[in-house]
């Protein structure tokens, strides 16, 4: 992995989404930065999608179109709908913690947890599995061909100079040699 491939995910509030002007400071933001668009990922919830459907289909396909990559965050808490899924141009879709948890301790919830990433790959969208924990949860998601996960089996959150290690150990020791 280079550094040409790491992306950073924000999480963003519907409030946030429905400012005129976000599509707008995004780019800015990027800009000023100095940053491609390919290396920012906006994470959005359906309570996003639910406030405005035909404003959300176009921006998310805005922010697309200049590169931006859109997740579906926390599906598969609450009340989660394909139907708004399938009306969008994500991504990704990254599945709860909370559902993986169902999916492990029962027959039913893992039927549908494997059906829901199976018709999401068919769609075209990668799917990101949160809060893996075990390696029999690890064992699960690698049989379904999930495309990410996260969670505590890789890392505990951590600061930024302890990400650079991670993600780059040899920079890391050169750093340290230097």
């Amino acid at each position: 992995m280079g550094a040409n491939d790491i992306r950073t995910a924000v999480n963003i509030s519907a409030l946030e989404f429905s400012d005129d002007d976000f599509k707008g400071n995004v780019l800015s933001a990027l800009n000023n930065a100095g940053l491609g668009a390919q290396h920012l990922e906006l994470e959005i919830t359906e309570s996003t999608i639910i406030a405005d459907q035909e404003a959300t289909h176009k921006l998310i396909d805005d922010l697309r179109f200049h590169g931006v990559t859109m997740t579906l965050d926390d599906f598969g808490t609450g009340y989660s709908s394909l139907s708004y899924f399938g009306n969008l141009d994500l991504d990704w879709l990254k599945l709860d913690r909370s559902f993986l948890v169902k999916a492990m301790s029962n027959d039913r919830s893992q039927s549908i947890y494997t059906s829901v990433v199976k018709m999401v790959h068919a769609a075209g969208v990668k799917v990101v599995s949160e809060g893996i924990e075990t390696q029999e949860q690890y064992r699960y998601i690698k049989k379904l061909k999930v495309d990410e996960f996260q969670g505590y089996m890789i890392s505990k959150p951590v600061d930024s100079e302890s990400v650079t290690e991670l993600l780059f150990p040899s920079i890391s020791n050169k750093k340290c040699n230097a």
